[in-house]
């Protein structure tokens, strides 16, 4: 019974999802070519170059050898997930489960502190919207010790399971990366403009306030949203919304997470208390610092 209020629920919603496009048409289609514009020049370079070399890196075995320096496996997905940027965390954590490099319990507790957004991207545009470099900096080195104060209590301490890959070219190796990354773009891609389009509806047939469109542009598409901050004066303020679009994730974020651990053992509401804590750590942190400065 309550799976089929659910999914008449759902019907619903995109029936009515449907009709509001159909009316509004012309208003779509230029808002997609506008959004697909905005996530060619915003997304695609930094999040493509860095999943690429992420695969590769991965393939090569990078994280045992960085397990050689820390010791720690918790530290090695650590590091790596900053790099990658999200989804990447959670993908290499599902790779190397599928591996055997790590368990299920494991995969549990580092996902609880293995999402970053992309450095590039964070630091390019928190740089404009803050008018500086330095609150920039100090900015992202709050989101990466909120999730190391987590990684601190998670005590996931094994050293790195090395299991030796059948050698592969480095030409195909590219290739099958390649692809992988760029499937997992077009899936960010589809799922963001979906969302996207629902902010648009929303904000075409309701009145909202800065505030509250801030909110709704972040909540359903992460690029959108912290382009939309430059709207709000105060970069206290303002540094609390990218927080919460940066660290806990807009709709299209957690539906790709969930959809990369839908057939996995990881559990996703891992990845939800994760993310809660690493807010939580985020915005205490950063009221301190805008109180001391």
């Amino acid at each position: 019974m309550k799976k089929n209020s659910k999914r008449i629920l759902l019907l619903v919603i995109l029936i009515t999802y449907f009709i509001l496009c159909f009316i509004n048409s012309k208003n779509i289609s230029i808002e997609v070519y506008k959004y697909t514009l905005l996530f060619v020049k915003n997304v695609f370079p930094s999040t493509f170059i860095f999943l690429l070399l992420s695969y590769l890196l991965f393939n090569y075995n990078l994280l045992f050898f960085i397990s050689k320096i820390f010791k720690r496996k918790d530290i090695c997905f650590y590091i790596f997930s900053i790099f990658s940027g999200f989804p990447g965390g959670v993908l290499f954590l599902k790779e190397s489960l599928d591996k055997g490099t790590i368990t299920i319990s494991e995969a549990n507790k580092m996902v609880l502190y293995t999402h970053f957004p992309n450095p590039l991207f964070l630091l390019f545009h928190t740089s404009i919207l803050f008018g500086n470099k330095k609150t920039s900096y100090v900015f992202y080195g709050i989101i990466l010790l909120s999730q190391a104060l987590i990684l601190l209590f998670s005590r996931c301490k094994n050293s790195f399971n090395y299991v030796q890959d059948r050698e592969i070219p480095f030409s195909k190796n590219l290739t099958n990366c390649s692809l992988k990354a760029i499937k997992v773009i077009f899936n960010i891609y589809v799922t963001s403009i979906f969302f996207y389009l629902i902010s648009f509806l929303l904000n075409k047939y309701f009145s909202f306030t800065t505030i509250s469109y801030v909110l709704i542009s972040g909540i359903f598409d992460l690029t959108n949203g912290v382009l939309s901050t430059s709207l709000i004066t105060n970069n206290c303020l303002k540094g609390i919304f990218l927080l919460l679009f940066f660290v806990f994730g807009s709709i299209p974020i957690h539906i790709q997470i969930k959809s990369i651990l839908s057939d996995t053992s990881i559990s996703y509401s891992s990845f939800l208390k994760g993310r809660i804590i690493s807010f939580v750590l985020s915005f205490s942190n950063w009221i301190i610092y805008c109180c001391l400065t």
